[in-house]
């Protein structure tokens, strides 16, 4: 198999600025021969996905829709196996898929908005649902599918699950749990936001992986306490 993540696919702060720059002042975001490669890789892939599943207009709601269909599709690709975590932990590797190979369709989500094509942080589109599946997964696509696509679950869930990564990095164990317990007890998106701000707070004196019971029990308590309020 090609190797997707080789370090020649990247750039680097200064020459993604430049380049998204370039694009806006031209008002053009379309593909011009940056990695056909990959591109075609990455739309030969992405050709399951139902136009419907893509097609975005105000609503939230068709917006998630298109963040999880992408991010699966991403996450089935790109997997963790392939290169590490590494390599999804570095900007300037999402900088190039959404500069070089996919600026078209990061456009169609996002317009020309520099955060989510390259600006560092975790708001870059395509990095951002690629680990919000990676901290979502239940060890298929089936499984995972059915507790994000949940009724409750939204944008915002994504903003409260991956720019949450505390002061040690993601508990990848930890929030796979809890959007399988959130998802299974129906919380609301208020809830669930509420609760990922009460985890930050409890791990700050709490190790989940100590208490009697484990991470589950760790999960199953602050969920209750959301749930109680």
């Amino acid at each position: 198999m090609t190797d997707l993540t080789t370090e020649a696919r990247r750039i680097d702060k200064k020459e993604a600025e430049k380049l998204f720059n370039r694009m806006l002042e031209r008002n053009d975001f379309k593909y011009t021969n940056g990695d056909d490669e990959l591109r075609n890789i990455l739309f030969l892939h992405l050709s399951g996905i139902r136009k419907t599943d893509v097609y975005i207009n105000e609503q939230n709601n068709e917006k998630y829709l298109m963040d999880v269909n992408i991010g699966l599709k991403l996450y089935e690709l790109l997997n963790v196996d392939e290169s590490g975590l590494r390599t999804f932990s570095d900007d300037s590797f999402w900088s190039y898929l959404s500069l070089i190979v996919l600026p078209d369709l990061v456009f169609m989500r996002w317009g020309g908005n520099p955060d989510r094509f390259w600006k560092p942080g975790k708001r870059i589109w395509l990095k951002t649902v690629w680990w919000y599946v990676h901290l979502s997964w239940q060890s298929t696509e089936e499984k995972t599918r059915k507790i994000i696509e949940s009724k409750f679950r939204s944008t915002d869930t994504i903003v409260s699950l991956v720019e949450r990564s505390g002061d040690h990095g993601y508990r990848t164990e930890l929030y796979r749990k809890i959007m399988a317990v959130s998802a299974k007890k129906m919380l609301t998106q208020e809830q669930f936001r509420a609760l990922m701000v009460l985890n930050t707070a409890r791990l700050a004196v709490v190790e989940p992986e100590l208490m009697d019971g484990g991470i589950d029990a760790y999960v199953e308590e602050i969920v209750e306490i959301i749930r109680k309020k």
